[in-house]
């Protein structure tokens, strides 16, 4: 009857063991080096930088977060040509690296990855226009 008693308690163990483990693979997520999580919903924000948290789907709403460092070209050809100072059209074509910040502030999980590149593409846009009829060819 001890023995029994025994076996039963291990094969309980080992059950609540294996629910255990299920739970975990299933509502444990971890971030990686290249991205971020961010938790919202029950308990506050959360930026997961490295690590993992555990996100229930009733409770926590997760959202990931790109850290990679992102190349974006701007053309201005043709119609959309540059006029520099000494009044002469030219094709301009640029490269800017967007970098990542590894700090807490710059994560946005609200604001859609898309949104962000049309403001900096517009941005981008804005400085070549503003810097282009400062310079001349000659230079």
């Amino acid at each position: 009857m001890v023995l029994l008693a025994w076996l039963l308690g291990i094969a309980i163990a080992i059950v609540m063991i294996a629910i255990f483990v299920v739970f975990l693979n299933r509502f444990y997520r971890k971030s990686t080096r290249d991205v971020a999580l961010a938790r919202t919903g029950f308990g506050g924000q959360k930026i997961v930088l490295s690590g993992g948290c555990l996100a229930l789907p009733f409770l926590h709403k997760v959202d990931e977060i790109n850290m990679r460092t992102n190349r974006m070209e701007v053309k201005r050809t043709g119609e959309k040509s540059l006029i520099t100072a000494d009044r002469i059209l030219i094709d301009l074509e640029a490269e800017f690296v967007i970098p990542a910040f590894n700090n807490r502030p710059t994560c946005h999980p609200e604001r859609s990855e898309g949104s962000a590149f049309r403001y900096f593409r517009r941005r981008q846009e804005q400085i070549l226009r503003l810097v282009a009829p400062q310079n001349d060819i000659s230079k």
